[in-house]
């Protein structure tokens, strides 16, 4: 089975946490893992979000995922930032 690979951007809301709790403990999610994180308001949100896959890291921008995933989640709660966040991943045909 194919594992997929997810970043998540925007770690500062519940919905961040939320995400990487189902695909940590749901059976109809066991192939996805989360990888990558990122969040704008400093790295205590992004931590929290480690609870669930320690094995994932903390980059400076989401452009860093690239190359480290297959699809991003943008969970910022801000939506003035999601199309620029997107951006990279879009030319990039990384779902999102």
């Amino acid at each position: 089975m194919k594992t997929y690979r997810i970043g998540i951007i925007g770690s500062e809301n519940s919905h961040a946490r939320a995400f990487a709790k189902v695909f940590a403990g749901e059976p109809d999610f066991q192939d996805m893992k989360v990888v990558a994180v990122y969040g704008d308001e400093g790295e205590g949100p992004s931590l929290r979000v480690l609870e669930h896959f320690p094995e994932a890291v903390i980059v400076d921008t989401p452009e860093a995922m690239l190359g480290m995933v297959d699809a991003v989640m943008i969970t910022s709660r801000d939506g003035k930032h999601h199309f620029p966040y997107a951006k990279a991943f879009l030319e990039a045909r990384i779902p999102l």
